[in-house]
């Protein structure tokens, strides 16, 4: 086998599902990262890394490693692209938040496209028991007396709030201001709550590998953006607007459209491509503090990165870049199985397949996380709102008809 590739974490790390859109979490066992893999793989590190490595004791080189090795998987990535800063990891190739953690037998590595994310594994610590008081709440610490398993909800807690705590990246942030809205609901249906004194919020996910306990915590953002993509006339509006309607949630039209009709029948050059990104991105801005936990967006610059390099032949910096720093969440991609209907800005009725092939090869690339819309609206319509439901029950506890 070999150990120069990042093809190697691969074959040594496992995929867990992780819950929450676009969550991406491997694991490799400790022992999975011999001496011999260490001295190899030494040399995949970040050159900031590999003093700090070598300064630990064989186990922990051990732990150290694996915990790399799961996360280079989770980001599909290699190794010598993650290091440390104040001991958190970052990636300096790639957009994307990161976490990683090794407890026991195991190593985890977290990783998310566009929200920050924390992970802990722990295994069976006595220590716990003594620190309880530290971390948990009068009320907490009375739940935990009642508990049927008093051991693994001091587990969980206590793994709650160390991944909050890593995804918050909050300098003087103690363990105690992490509220948790369900140590029971979180011990036992493994979903809950966490909010900061900033008021800031995050999805806890508790789970059991292999007797270890597994925690994730993903930020949930103020408004979690749901974007409708795809090529001309494949339903985008309509499942955009029915979508906001049925959910009672904002929706941000497709600015190109409000532009290209005031323009009238100039023709539109890269530069009118760029105010329209603009726009988008301002609108989509303006629609995320109205207090809604979900906005709905008909298109947004990935539609104007495509639009660019088929219409001009290249993509200017400022749209691909203002993509890369703002993502939607989540990616509805409307195929084209439907006639299509002429409308004077419309321009490819015979490549919509072509450009429905690029949008999904470009969220592909960026690792985002989309569900393929197809069918009769009504199909499209249950698709959409089965994932919408799996979000709204990780972050508020609630399911929508």
């Amino acid at each position: 086998m070999n150990l120069n590739s990042k093809n190697t974490t691969k074959k040594l790390a496992h995929a867990i599902k992780g819950g929450f859109p676009g969550l991406r979490i491997h694991h490799t066992a400790i022992d999975d990262a011999t001496d011999a893999a260490i001295e190899s793989m030494t040399q995949q590190l970040h050159p900031s890394d590999i003093e700090r490595i070598n300064a630990k004791s064989p186990s922990g080189q051990r732990a150290s490693m694996a915990a790399r090795m799961a996360l280079a998987s989770a980001c599909n990535t290699s190794m010598i692209h993650i290091h440390l800063v104040n001991n958190k990891p970052v990636l300096s190739h790639q957009n994307g938040h990161v976490s990683m953690s090794h407890g026991g037998q195991h190593a985890v590595g977290a990783w998310h496209p566009s929200l920050e994310v924390g992970i802990d594994i722990e295994s069976d610590r006595g220590q716990l028991a003594i620190i309880a008081p530290k971390f948990l709440s009068d009320a907490d610490l009375k739940r935990l007396k009642l508990a049927k398993e008093p051991q693994w909800m001091r587990r969980v807690a206590w793994g709650a709030k160390e991944a909050v705590y890593k995804a918050a990246s909050q300098s003087g942030l103690v363990f105690s201001a992490i509220a948790i809205d369900s140590l029971d609901g979180l011990a036992t249906d493994g979903h809950a709550i966490a909010s900061l004194p900033d008021h800031r919020q995050y999805a806890i996910h508790a789970q059991n590998l292999d007797g270890h306990c597994l925690v994730t915590a993903v930020h949930i953002p103020t408004s979690f953006r749901v974007v409708i993509t795809g090529p001309e006339s494949s339903g985008k509006t309509t499942l955009s607007m029915a979508l906001s309607k049925h959910l009672k949630v904002p929706l941000v039209p497709e600015y190109s459209r409000i532009y290209l009709t005031e323009l009238g029948e100039k023709a539109y050059g890269i530069k009118d491509l760029q105010a329209i990104a603009k726009g988008q991105l301002q609108a989509a801005q303006k629609a995320q503090p109205s207090g809604s936990k979900l906005c709905i967006e008909d298109s947004d610059l990935l539609t104007l990165v495509i639009w660019c390099e088929e219409k001009f032949g290249r993509n200017p910096d400022s749209i691909q870049q203002a993509w890369d720093k703002h993502p939607g969440h989540l990616y509805l991609l409307c195929a084209p199985d439907m006639p299509w209907e002429a409308d004077p800005l419309r321009e490819s009725p015979e490549d919509r397949d072509r450009l429905y092939g690029l949008h999904r090869q470009r969220l592909v690339q960026r690792q985002l996380p989309f569900i393929e819309m197809s069918g009769s609206h009504a199909s499209r319509m249950t698709t959409a709102l089965e994932a919408l439901n799996t979000y709204l029950y990780l972050t508020q506890g609630c399911r929508i008809g």
